[in-house]
């Protein structure tokens, strides 16, 4: 059987620890030799800190319970989800690129949601090079409302996803843009250098949704009421990171969040029609309420 990567064993280490409720080292070996990663103490006690060295993800050893769980309730660290997201793609490129060399017709069973750009991977490389090298970049950039392209020049923070879409977090001058890699055209480095504390900017954004981030707007607790049924997908696909569980019965499913009420956070409520209904705060509820007078409008005139 093909040795695993040293990433695969990272990945897997972090996974079951972060699915099981205080592993003990030995708990840990054991399920990973079913998966045949065989680790001796002393490599395990390597991987547990090279995981945060390399990737800043703080396994620790919780004496109380004897055994290792990883500081997700502390803001420093937020690698965890982004790094097992990141190789679960990375394995399913593998699956697929192994499926390709056994088989031309894999497409077959292969159904992509969108049409992937045709400069997008060129775009990527571009974005991401400025990013690691922190050089502005200049880029025409089409906006769909308009139907037109507007060239910016910008520093280039880093790279976003969000709704299975890539997006660059940028200061264009005093201000915070976020640009859709797939609308970004003729991208050129500059040699014009920048400073940020990219970590900092990052955090700035962990009280929102999406991409939308007002720097005037207060973080508020949102309270949203399910009907029963949706539960399990609101719990499988968490809303954001601050996701509280308030109150669960066969009637109804109750979260609260810590966030900015932004646009994304509307886009997200209204998604489930009548299924949700906010209780606070009350600006944000006749907000809500406002949009579906409008909807109602639109159906009314038939």
């Amino acid at each position: 059987m093909k040795q695993k990567t040293p990433l695969i064993r990272y990945y897997y280490l972090i996974q079951l620890i972060k699915d099981k409720h205080y592993p003990s080292r030995r708990e840990l070996t054991k399920w990973l030799e079913d998966k045949d990663i065989f680790l001796t103490e002393r490599t395990f006690y390597r991987y547990v800190k090279d995981v945060k060295n390399l990737y800043n993800i703080p396994i620790s050893y919780c004496h109380t319970h004897k055994g290792y769980f990883i500081d997700d309730e502390n803001e420093e660290y937020y690698e965890t989800g982004r790094f097992l997201q990141l190789m679960q793609e990375m394995i399913t490129a593998n699956a697929v690129s192994r499926l390709f060399s056994e088989n031309s017709k894999v497409l077959t069973y292969i159904e992509f949601e969108v049409q992937p750009s045709k400069v997008f991977q060129d775009v990527f490389n571009y974005v991401l090079t400025a990013t690691r090298k922190k050089v502005k970049i200049r880029f025409n950039y089409f906006s769909y409302q308009k139907n037109t392209a507007k060239e910016y020049e910008v520093k280039p923070y880093f790279l976003k996803q969000y709704q299975n879409r890539w997006y660059l977090i940028a200061a264009h001058g005093k201000k915070q843009k976020s640009f859709a890699l797939e609308r970004i055209q003729n991208v050129e480095l500059t040699k014009e250098t920048f400073q940020a504390n990219i970590e900092q900017i990052k955090q700035s954004l962990l009280q929102i949704v999406g991409l939308t981030n007002d720097e005037n707007q207060k973080t508020e607790q949102v309270v949203l009421r399910f009907h029963a049924t949706q539960k399990n997908y609101v719990k499988s696909v968490p809303i954001h990171k601050s996701q509280q569980e308030v109150s669960d019965n066969a009637k109804e499913y109750v979260i609260k969040l810590f966030v900015k009420p932004n646009f994304e956070l509307k886009q997200q409520i209204l998604k489930y029609g009548a299924s949700v209904e906010v209780l606070q705060p009350e600006v944000l509820c006749n907000e809500i309420q406002e949009e579906y007078k409008k909807a109602l409008k639109l159906y009314e005139k038939k």
